[in-house]
């Protein structure tokens, strides 16, 4: 029995020296899980810088892509109006005034339907010819025509090409047809 307690003496001393080694000498672990505070807040700063550049770059491709597909589309509407045959004559960029006048909204909305071309537009038709400055005439301007009103905040994609507008009086003015479109 005296060598059971001896042991468990010994043990019991071991331990307690083990004990105040671990306090005074080993410095490690005193701090706990704050230790790796300073890591974990790198990584989720890292992790966070990451997440958001990639979300600025996806935003800003998808800005481009949508900038090139509606330039795309200005350009190919643009064309589509000066080729079309009821306001053309047979020259090519010179437009039949008498038809300006007489179209409305509904026959423009039947050629090119908004629901088709996915993007809402405007056109206007801008006399700048001599003219009126040289005999008195008034500036015969046509539209504009909206198959709705301009939103304000959206992006306008806008062209404007030179023509020529034969008028009743068989008179040539120099315009602009000047085409916006949006979505």
């Amino acid at each position: 029995m005296t060598g059971q307690m001896k042991t468990r003496k010994q043990s019991d001393k071991a331990s307690a020296m083990f004990r105040k080694d671990r306090l005074h000498l080993n410095n490690d672990g005193v701090a706990g899980y704050f230790e790796d505070l300073p890591k974990l807040l790198f990584i989720l700063f890292a992790v966070g810088l990451f997440v958001t550049s990639t979300v600025i770059v996806y935003g800003s491709y998808n800005r481009f892509n949508e900038h090139t597909q509606m330039m795309d589309n200005l350009n190919t509407f643009s064309n589509d109006v000066l080729n079309w045959d009821n306001i053309t004559l047979n020259n090519e960029g010179v437009l039949n005034g008498n038809a300006l006048n007489n179209m409305d909204i509904d026959d423009w909305e039947y050629q090119f339907p908004p629901e088709v071309k996915y993007f809402e537009y405007q056109i206007i038709v801008m006399d700048r010819s001599q003219y009126n400055l040289t005999y008195g005439l008034e500036r015969q301007d046509y539209g504009p025509i909206s198959t709705e009103a301009r939103p304000v905040g959206v992006d306008i994609y806008s062209k404007s090409t030179p023509v020529v507008i034969l008028d009743a009086d068989g008179n040539y003015r120099a315009s602009y047809l000047v085409v916006a479109i949006w979505r």
